[in-house]
């Protein structure tokens, strides 16, 4: 099972904020963005890894939080927005992402000095072409979602009230899980018109599964996962969990057939 994006998290003591804070600012020049409690560094976009600080209030006092947001496939073939990055190349990414990291500032933590917060389990399905690529996204819109589960909708300026999406269907829950299915080629047109491998993507219905930070403790506790490292070598085993385990929820078992084919059976 592969992955797209995940998070690395780091609590910065108050030393560490100053010391680390100017050295991105440095390194990041005018890729620096201030947002609320949050600046975002950009030193090391162009190989799939945001850096950014997050300031959060506890009680009367304040604490920093130091993440990566890594696209491991980028990280390795910085140009590939398409594909999706295969866990045997675990190993590669890690020493990579160490050697990139200490370019910007010998003060950074390290991968397995982290935590996980996040991951996006991913598949790309491969159909015929957009046509059915359509018929199964608006399918996918009909499954069975259980009251802890809500459809994302969207502001629609045209009927002035919110939709779901053309392009997929996003199901989030309140335990810190996220499910998406889409239109890659028309989000890749909407995003990342320029991408050179956009026409790649004209049959692929894309599927993400994004675990936050509740979910991502239950599924180190559930597997046993000791480090950063650990749990990603055991993606391919976790990811499968996740998706059998969501398919079941929102779509139960079995095949799904055209009207036409049915009647032909």
């Amino acid at each position: 099972m592969n992955f797209h994006t995940f998070e690395l998290s780091y609590k910065l003591s108050t030393d560490d904020v100053r010391i680390v804070y100017n050295e991105l600012y440095n390194a990041s020049g005018q890729n620096y963005k201030p947002k609320d409690d949050c600046a975002v560094f950009k030193a090391l976009q162009d190989y799939g890894i945001i850096i950014f600080i997050k300031k959060y209030k506890q009680d009367e006092y304040n604490h920093h939080v130091l993440y990566y947001r890594i696209n491991p496939r980028r990280v390795l073939e910085n140009h590939n927005y398409i594909g999706i990055f295969n866990s045997k190349n675990i190993d590669k990414l890690i020493k990579k992402f160490n050697i990139l990291i200490k370019t910007v500032s010998p003060f950074l933590p390290e991968f397995d000095s982290c935590n996980i917060s996040r991951i996006d389990y991913c598949s790309n399905v491969e159909l015929n072409d957009q046509t059915v690529i359509d018929s199964y996204v608006n399918l996918l819109k009909r499954g069975y979602f259980p009251s802890k589960y809500t459809i994302k909708k969207y502001k629609n300026e045209k009927s002035k009230r919110n939709t779901l999406s053309k392009n997929g269907i996003t199901i989030t829950g309140n335990n810190g899980i996220e499910v998406t299915y889409y239109n890659k080629y028309r989000q890749l047109k909407e995003k990342n018109p320029k991408c050179r491998y956009i026409d790649n993507s004209k049959k692929i219905i894309r599927i993400e599964i994004r675990c936050f930070k509740k979910k991502v403790r239950h599924l180190t506790k559930k597997f046993k996962c000791t480090s950063a490292s650990s749990f990603l070598k055991e993606s391919d085993i976790i990811g499968k969990y996740i998706f059998k385990h969501y398919a079941n929820i929102f779509y139960g078992t079995g095949d799904f057939y055209k009207l036409t084919d049915i009647y032909s059976i």
